[in-house]
């Protein structure tokens, strides 16, 4: 439960619609995120990033809070939390 605007998806009525359907017993997945924004914000990311590429996959941690304020104070001041 939150407000509408915390989530990284700007087609509400596509989500709505999606949610809808699988509230029936005969569909059990639906693809929701279709377009990808080139922008996320921070609270997406938390604890790291996971890339995969076929079988291989990698990933990469996040630094902590104090760690981003430290050493990154710049990019921590900017960061859309």
């Amino acid at each position: 439960n939150g407000p509408v605007g915390d989530l990284p998806y700007s087609f509400m009525h596509h989500l709505r619609e999606a949610l809808l359907e699988l509230d029936t017993e005969d569909k059990h997945t639906k693809l929701v995120h279709r377009v990808h924004s080139l922008e996320f914000p921070y609270r997406m990311i938390k604890s790291g990033f996971y890339m995969g590429n076929g079988p291989d996959l990698a990933f990469y941690p996040m630094p902590t809070h104090e760690e981003l304020r430290r050493e990154h104070n710049s990019w921590w001041r900017s960061a859309n939390l």
